[in-house]
């Protein structure tokens, strides 16, 4: 798998294809292989900010290369023409920064064109389970995509739902 980041963040929660040694993410300061792992990545005006939750990481530039192995490590790539640096300990900032920039919001529609607006207007037609029932849904034209809608949908909903504690009955 190769992907390019050219803005923003991305976190990358490897599998069987991690594994295998085929994940690079390549940002305009560095190339990221991810080896059996999790990471974050962001890139910005500052350059680009590599955290290493788990695996391996190898970040290579045009004037060398670092590795990362250990969890809760980050580096920072100024540019394509630097060296990556050591890397360091993440600070508690780095680590809301980045749960702040990868959380979703209410409204949201995680890529899927339409589903904010079913999410608002017309949340029946997001949960239609049938073709027919679909035919007078707008934006949602096949059973793929209301399937897909229907996810993101719940799972964005459960995810901004304030959370209360569980409540403790006891019998006696």
């Amino acid at each position: 798998m190769v992907t390019r980041l050219t803005a923003g963040a991305v976190q990358y929660i490897g599998g069987q294809l991690s594994h295998q040694g085929a994940v690079t993410i390549s940002t305009p300061a560095v190339a990221v292989g991810i080896r059996g792992g999790t990471a974050t990545i962001t890139h910005g005006g500052n350059g680009t900010h590599v955290t290493n939750q788990y695996g391996t990481l190898t970040l290579t530039t045009a004037a060398g290369t670092t590795v990362v192995t250990r969890p809760g490590f980050t580096v920072t790539i100024a540019n394509w023409r630097t060296p990556p640096g050591s890397p360091t300990q993440v600070t508690a900032a780095e680590v809301d920064r980045n749960i702040k920039n990868l959380s979703s919001k209410f409204g949201q529609n995680g890529g899927v064109p339409g589903l904010k607006h079913l999410a608002t207007a017309n949340l029946s037609c997001a949960t239609h389970a049938n073709a027919a029932a679909m035919s007078s849904c707008p934006n949602v034209p096949s059973l793929g995509e209301n399937a897909a809608a229907q996810i993101i949908l719940q799972s964005t909903q459960r995810a901004t739902l304030p959370t209360t504690p569980p409540r403790v009955i006891r019998g006696d």
